[in-house]
């Protein structure tokens, strides 16, 4: 884990998990869900797309292979699908 200053936020170090492996038997591409915890095991953020409505209903859109689903504002969290869209040009770890 390491960590990371976010610039123009009001927030102070927050801890990054950098993966360099897949996550358990890998990310659905028609539905899936993914959960950020905080130490202490309680949920504080998550996306669900696809086929899985776990973190919200409806769930965020399937994007096409090469794409990524992207927040769309790191100031703006409703847990919707609305805060999250396609990006045809991933920028992994931006």
């Amino acid at each position: 884990i390491a960590k990371l200053k976010l610039p123009d936020l009001n927030a102070t170090d927050v801890d990054m998990a950098v993966l360099g492996s897949p996550i358990g038997n890998g990310l659905s591409l028609t539905g899936d869900t993914v959960t950020l915890r905080n130490s202490s095991g309680a949920a504080i953020d998550a996306v669900s797309w696809g086929a899985s409505t776990v973190a919200f209903s409806p769930s965020a859109p399937v994007v096409s292979l090469g794409h990524s689903l992207i927040r769309n504002s790191i100031f703006t969290d409703t847990n919707t699908a609305t805060d999250w869209s396609d990006r045809t040009t991933p920028s992994p770890g931006n």
